[in-house]
């Protein structure tokens, strides 16, 4: 069990109920095992109306009192409040909501601070990406003056491709990524995991720079030039397997979204050879897809016959027929 399995069996499935109006069980997140609780945090991660999600979270852990907040998904919370703020900005209603729960500032809060800032210049050396360490400043998410507004394009814009080059070149195609020897793990410890395959610090490090990289998407999505970097996210899988929560996986199908907003159907459909079934799949739970065009994704499947083996997912799965 990884990442590509908690994508099919999960994720995707998440996405489809909330279409439905099937939400997850609250009780999940308390009292659930390990898979229930990812239910929680993967429909936390995907819900359409994230402050409605967020909602309904925060009254389930308020009527169970919940005393730590240790358990709480602060990183997938701060990410969905990450995107309001850089999409629709710091005055947006909905930000603006979030900004009146106690529970919300206290996660910014807990998820920014001057240790985290010096761990993101630590993991970042080199790459020139000093103007994203305002993402890892709780002020600039709990103040008006302090705002991402007051980023200059012309500073920030360079520090977004430059760390997203340097993504793609680590941990999509393992240059410079350290991983275990799952064979030396199995005689040391007598398990074979291959979700052990990336060795813990590098792992840490990706953590660190999540934030950083969906901001950079974000944010690169807003311009037409950036075509080709959003092409080799959406393109290229991770070097590694992916850990349950899959936020690789996740930033993947982001870019892929962000790049089918960009161009549209009938110039995205002509990259249907260098993506995974899912990602399609996905697009069409978040956009829709017309019967015409769920028949020429049918057409292409059939001329590019897909190889969608690792993720679990076939054309016949789309339920395009």
């Amino acid at each position: 069990m990884c990442g590509w399995c908690v994508e099919r069996g999960i994720v995707l499935d998440t996405i489809k109920n909330e279409m439905l109006g099937i939400l997850p069980e609250k009780k999940k997140f308390n009292e659930g095992n390990f898979w229930e609780k990812l239910e929680v945090i993967c429909y936390l991660r995907e819900a359409t109306g994230f402050v409605k999600a967020f909602d309904w979270f925060r009254q389930e852990i308020g009527t169970a009192k919940i005393p730590s907040m240790d358990c709480l998904p602060t990183e997938t919370i701060f990410l969905r409040a990450l995107e309001i703020r850089t999409v629709k900005g710091f005055s947006n209603p909905e930000y603006q909501k979030l900004l009146h729960s106690p529970l919300f500032r206290s996660l910014i809060k807990k998820a920014c601070g001057s240790k985290w800032e010096t761990i993101f210049a630590q993991a970042t050396r080199g790459l020139d990406a000093s103007p994203l360490s305002i993402l890892y400043n709780a002020d600039s998410f709990l103040y008006d003056n302090r705002s991402l507004e007051l980023l200059r394009f012309d500073q920030v814009l360079p520090a977004c491709r430059n760390l997203l080059k340097h993504y793609y070149s680590w941990w999509l195609k393992g240059e410079g990524l350290r991983k275990n020897d799952l064979h030396v793990m199995m005689e040391e410890t007598g398990i074979f995991d291959p979700i052990d395959d990336i060795a813990e610090d590098q792992c840490d490090r990706f953590n660190i720079l999540i934030r950083t990289l969906y901001f950079s998407v974000l944010t690169i999505g807003k311009f037409k030039a950036s075509k080709k970097i959003l092409w080799a996210l959406a393109n290229k899988p991770p070097a590694g397997v992916p850990k349950f929560l899959g936020n690789d996986l996740w930033l993947q199908r982001v870019s892929a979204l962000t790049l089918y907003d960009m161009v549209g159907f009938d110039k995205f459909i002509k990259y249907f050879p260098d993506f995974r079934i899912t990602i399609f799949y996905y697009i069409g739970l978040k956009r829709g897809y017309t019967d015409a065009q769920k028949k020429l994704l049918r057409d292409a499947a059939q001329q590019y016959p897909e190889n969608d083996s690792y993720a679990l997912m076939s054309i016949e799965d789309c339920g395009w027929e």
